[in-house]
């Protein structure tokens, strides 16, 4: 399931809105007294350690790390140090719903459920059995990020507000920047170069630059073989923002105008994406042999192949986490917001920022759900953004703090290792809910 899978996109560098603060300055004072407030359970309301003693908490997630044990990665093991908490892990491979429902089943829940993103309509009769912590009494004191993000961002509290009008779920929010609506789709800037073309505007200019794709034998074999773009799926998700509606199959609400709610299925702007679409797709601009949603094998065959034979690719797992061959790195660059005729782009003021609003739960059976949510919620602020990026940061990782930004690093990549599997060791990424602001799109 693409929603299982996708990943933060990200950009160069990141200017502070605030004085930088590092994880472990966040504690009482060095070798002082610690004034902050303390609560029955042993937690503090604010900074680290989140808890005086040290708490192991149980977590039940999907594998996003490709088998490579969470507590083993370097955020975990700087944040057990830090704030006192031990995440207990159980990583599920498989049908996530059906691993969830088991769960439920067999009233085997652990303390935190996260990374699921079954719909809370789904999970709506285990609430109803008490099985999952009601949290609007906890945020207000034990979440302030989360708070914060309520208030700014009113959208963010009613997507994640159940029927019965309670928080029963943390959201996953992404603000969406000018390119979010251009999900991850690459074009290939060598044939670009070799037929004198540049890169399109709009999707006027797309149109033409697909044709010389076609007819203009960029690869330079004699064949026409070039297949001017591939998309991971029949539904163009790449291309609504271009039309001015911002959609996805998970979350089909957007803001209207920057305000009213509204329904991009039954938008202008939704039926003129598929209407391009099939325009591209029967003048055979557009190759209806999709890439396997779920198949990396295959996105990074079409990328890699002996010879190039695709000009424009797109799909959820085309990021810079998997731009790791050279060719990647060389011959592609990311398509930049096109507009269509007569259309205002969706952009982070007026766009539906993705908002998987189910992310993770803590159930009934935590016995200390303040300590659970005090840990999830660093995640919502701009520093645990960064963190759950990218992991720690330090000159030979993969970001670091210099001259008060934030800057990527990942030419300290292994020689050996891809992007990908060295932050699958660095972060438990998708494995924990946060907040990417449009201040902070990472």
């Amino acid at each position: 399931m693409n929603y299982q899978r996708k990943r933060l996109r990200l950009t160069t560098v990141v200017s502070l809105l605030s004085a930088v603060v590092i994880l472990f300055s966040a504690c009482g004072s060095a070798g002082g007294k610690d004034n902050r407030t303390l609560d029955e359970k042993g937690v503090y309301e604010t900074g680290f350690p989140i808890v005086k003693e040290p708490v192991t908490l149980s977590i039940m997630t999907f594998d996003f790390n490709n088998g490579v044990d969470p507590k083993t990665t370097e955020l975990m093991k700087a944040l057990e140090k830090s704030t006192n908490i031990k995440l207990d892990w159980t990583v599920t491979t498989g049908h996530a719903a059906a691993n969830l429902q088991a769960a439920y089943a067999a009233d085997d829940l652990a303390d935190i459920i996260s990374g699921f993103y079954c719909d809370i309509a789904y999970q709506w009769p285990y609430i109803q059995q008490g099985m999952v912590m009601q949290l609007d009494d906890l945020i207000p004191k034990y979440a302030p990020n989360i708070a914060a993000m309520f208030k700014s961002q009113p959208y963010t509290k009613y997507m994640s507000t159940a029927m019965d009008g309670k928080i029963y779920s943390l959201p996953n929010v992404l603000e969406a920047d000018d390119s979010d609506n251009s999900t991850g789709m690459l074009i290939n800037t060598k044939w670009l170069k070799a037929l004198g073309l540049k890169m399109p505007a709009n999707t006027t200019d797309l149109v033409s630059v697909l044709r010389a794709f076609k007819n203009g034998d960029p690869n330079g074999n004699g064949k026409a073989d070039e297949v001017p773009m591939m998309l991971h799926t029949d539904l163009p998700g790449e291309m609504y923002g271009w039309f001015g509606v911002s959609y996805n199959s998970e979350f089909p609400m957007y803001l209207k105008e920057g305000k009213e709610i509204a329904y991009a299925p039954l938008s202008e702007g939704y039926k003129s994406t598929l209407k391009f679409a099939a325009s591209l797709a029967n003048e055979k601009l557009l190759n209806t042999s999709f890439i396997d949603v779920d198949d990396l094998t295959g996105y990074s065959a079409v990328v890699n192949a002996a010879v190039e034979t695709v000009g424009v690719v797109g799909g959820w797992n085309v990021t810079a986490f998997d731009m790791d061959s050279n060719r990647q790195l060389n011959d592609y660059a990311y398509l930049g917001a096109l507009s269509a005729d007569g259309a205002a782009f969706v952009n982070n003021t007026t766009g539906y920022p993705h908002i998987w609003s189910d992310k993770t739960l803590i159930s009934s059976k935590c016995k200390n759900p303040e300590a659970a949510l005090r840990f999830l919620d660093y995640f919502y602020g701009e520093e645990g953004a960064m963190w759950l990026a990218y992991g720690p940061p330090g000159d030979k990782n993969a970001w670091n703090i210099k001259d008060g930004k934030y800057v990527k690093t990942l030419n300290n990549c292994p020689a050996d290792m891809t992007v990908s599997s060295w932050m699958n060791t660095l972060t438990v990424g998708q494995c924990l809910p946060t907040y990417t602001s449009k201040n902070l799109t990472i």
